[in-house]
């Protein structure tokens, strides 16, 4: 290593895709590339893979805490949460409350998102982080009528 070779070669893949990765966030402020996304040197195959090797118990420490650090999201479920839960954020700073009416036209879903989430914490399916960070951005679970 000390005379510049490379002994393997999908390091220096893993590296070329890591830097995409961060030009991706850099571009579009997120780390939730689709598995379908082809952009960016085909990002989204190679983020579904990353994925996997962490569900294996096969991705090394050192690439999981870089990852982490660029603020990745291992589970998908939770990239479209988290996804709605940026826009919620985004309703938030524009009308000063989260109670979300149906059809906002800025993001027509939100309304029926905001109902689920109600919904899972009622029936106890939602973590305790999730409620927490609803609850710390003003997030009310019962609406008055």
């Amino acid at each position: 290593r000390e005379l510049g070779f490379v002994f393997h070669m999908h390091n220096i893949s893993w590296e070329k895709h890591y830097k995409r990765l961060i030009e991706f966030k850099n571009d579009l402020g997120h780390c939730n590339v689709p598995e379908q996304w082809t952009n960016y040197g085909g990002l989204g195959g190679w983020v579904h893979s990353q994925r996997t090797r962490w569900k294996r118990g096969k991705l090394e420490t050192e690439r999981i805490e870089r990852l982490e650090k660029a603020g990745f999201v291992w589970e998908r479920h939770n990239e479209a949460w988290e996804q709605k839960f940026e826009k919620l954020i985004e309703f938030k700073n524009k009308e000063g409350h989260c109670d979300v009416p149906p059809g906002w036209t800025e993001f027509p879903k939100l309304a029926e998102w905001t109902y689920q989430q109600r919904k899972h914490k009622k029936n106890g399916k939602m973590p305790s982080e999730r409620i927490k960070r609803m609850e710390d951005l003003g997030f009310k679970w019962t609406l008055k009528k």
